[in-house]
């Protein structure tokens, strides 16, 4: 996945699918960026806080990018998702410049308007956190629904586990239409 062979050493690698719905094709990419482990709580101290793996995580971001715009340049209609646990901020510069690129490419659907306020898919030292994000081209935005649905990391964690995950799930809506056969 993009330019960089290395960017996924040492974490999961994205899976892009091509899929095909009422003749509009898409791809879905799902990743798994890097871990935060050994990061210090957002509040607290040392300040400011430590980002572990945070060059890992912006090489990472920067392939997933490479990919989109290498699939944009074979077809400016093609429509593109890219979400998952990208284990950052939506304020990092890999999530507010690097993915979206210098003339925005992908948008994060967190950050677009209607998204719910209650935003974070994890919690960390008692910190709601939104580290999961839903990157979509611009094609995609004017059909898009987005929710987080918090079914796990509200409830205590036991030894009879009851949560099926550490973070929440993204839903996402969106109407396919083929953008050839639009024009």
């Amino acid at each position: 996945l993009g330019a960089d062979p290395t960017a996924f050493d040492g974490t999961r690698i994205p899976l892009a699918a091509l899929f095909e719905f009422n003749g509009a094709p898409f791809v879905v990419v799902s990743v798994h960026n890097s871990s935060r482990f050994g990061s210090t709580p957002i509040f607290g101290g040392p300040q400011p806080f430590v980002q572990a793996g945070e060059d890992e995580r912006e090489a990472q971001s920067k392939a997933l990018i490479a990919f989109a715009d290498f699939l944009i340049s074979e077809d400016p209609d093609f429509q593109v998702m890219i979400a998952g646990d990208f284990n950052t901020f939506e304020f990092t510069d890999e999530l507010a410049e690097d993915v979206p690129g210098p003339e925005p490419v992908l948008f994060n659907l967190v950050d677009e308007p209607g998204a719910p306020g209650d935003n974070y898919s994890f919690i960390f030292d008692g910190n709601s956190q939104m580290l999961d994000h839903f990157f979509v081209t611009g094609n995609l935005l004017p059909s898009a629904k987005f929710d987080v649905v918090h079914v796990n990391v509200d409830f205590p964690r036991t030894f009879a586990n009851t949560t099926a995950s550490d973070h929440e799930p993204l839903l996402a809506s969106f109407s396919l239409e083929n953008p050839k056969r639009s024009k």
